[in-house]
């Protein structure tokens, strides 16, 4: 089966009846009724599938979606979607991704997170895959129901101000403000001052597992920094006393400017919360933090973290400002509420969620993921995210048209 055959397929299931829903009305060749034709409303897109950057993963998504039946499995996911969601969710969903009116500010950072991974940053030298290698091997070692459970649990986390001005957490619905998007404004305060980035430059760190009083710098004392505080959340009995001291001797109390350290006190203050032992969401930041100890042993992740605190050239700070302004719209607190709803979808079915995760791990994979990211930037600016989602308003108005 090649992948027309699997648009084909697509098609058919999008165009039949679910169960107890009639299939639509048979419409005769020459009949006019209203809905836009699929040739002309995915002309860009169809376009953009020719690309050169685009025809080498043709091979990898004929191996998943159609060798090892992954076009069944994310069908499966639509449709439990569609069973368990509302339409002003998948509204909302469509609002957020519309790179018009949602989160196309950030398109620009995304992709040159990808030029990252592939080599072609005009800014570091050489590739990156591993970042993107830890992520299948979560994708991959890790519960699926778990790794879900997480992500919908940290989306959904929201906090309110204390008497004291401190962000504290909140019960969903009860806080000022989501919990990421206050991580997202602490981050974007610190990362912007210049002596907490020469701090992190001059970072040394002692290698306690080398045996002979190693001493790292820089980025591998960055990156050493990072397994240790993962461990240590990780471990059965956490001390978070001990792991804020371990942040503190590292890196706080290392910078003698007072207003940087108060930035650095605070991004930490807030970004903890979750690490509190007595936070309900503390199990499930237990368990990311053992997964992400098992799949990235290297800390490949908080190299690359390093990497973009630290390199000039690297937009940081205008990602950080663009995100931090796209997170304070409604538009961004729906797409988040809508996520949540969808992620809840696919948790309450175990099995379903382990499929899916497979699917995804499957095109992350050693072989497929650089031919992924090479058609990622080939279609980018191509207009075809902006046609998906029209199209998904013209079915919605074909429904409306149906008898």
């Amino acid at each position: 089966m090649t992948l027309r055959a699997v648009a084909l397929v697509a098609v058919i299931a999008a165009g039949c009846g679910a169960v107890g829903v009639a299939a639509p009305q048979v419409v005769g060749a020459r009949e006019d009724t209203g809905c836009p034709a699929a040739n002309d409303a995915l002309a860009h897109t169809k376009a953009a599938l020719e690309l050169p950057g685009v025809r080498a993963l043709r091979p990898h998504l004929e191996r998943v979606l159609v060798e090892h039946g992954g076009l069944r499995v994310l069908i499966q996911g639509l449709a439990a979607m569609l069973t368990d969601v509302d339409q002003e969710t998948f509204a909302h969903l469509r609002a957020g991704l519309n790179p018009e009116v949602g989160l196309g500010s950030l398109t620009p950072h995304l992709v040159e997170v990808l030029r990252y991974i592939d080599g072609s940053s005009a800014h570091v030298a050489g590739a990156h895959p591993e970042p993107l290698a830890a992520v299948h091997a979560m994708l991959d070692q890790c519960p699926a129901p778990a790794t879900l459970s997480t992500t919908r649990r940290l989306l959904e986390l929201e906090v309110r101000a204390d008497p004291a001005g401190a962000w504290v957490l909140a019960a969903p619905g009860a806080g000022e403000r989501s919990w990421l998007g206050a991580v997202l404004d602490a981050v974007r305060a610190v990362a912007s001052d210049p002596v907490f980035v020469a701090a992190l430059e001059d970072l040394e760190l002692e290698d306690e597992s080398e045996g002979d009083g190693t001493i790292r710098v820089g980025r591998d004392a960055f990156r050493l920094l990072s397994s240790i505080l993962v461990a240590n959340l990780a471990a059965p009995d956490f001390d978070p006393e001990a792991a804020r001291a371990l942040l503190d001797d590292a890196l706080s109390l290392r910078i003698t400017d007072p207003a940087a350290r108060a930035k650095l006190d605070a991004a930490l203050d807030v970004a903890l919360l979750i690490a509190e032992p007595s936070a309900d969401v503390f199990p499930q930041t237990q368990a990311l933090m053992g997964c992400l100890n098992d799949a990235d042993e290297d800390a490949a992740i908080g190299g690359m973290l390093y990497d973009w605190l630290t390199v000039d050239a690297l937009p940081l700070e205008a990602f950080l400002d663009d995100a931090a302004e796209t997170a304070g719209v409604d538009t961004a607190t729906d797409l988040r509420l809508a996520l949540v709803d969808m992620l809840g979808a696919v948790e309450a079915r175990p099995a379903l969620a382990g499929d899916v995760t497979i699917v995804l791990g499957e095109l992350l994979d050693e072989e497929a993921a650089p031919a992924l990211v090479s058609a990622l930037l080939a279609v980018q600016g191509q207009g075809a995210l902006h046609e998906l989602l029209g199209l998904v308003d013209g079915v919605e108005q074909c429904r409306g048209l149906a008898p």
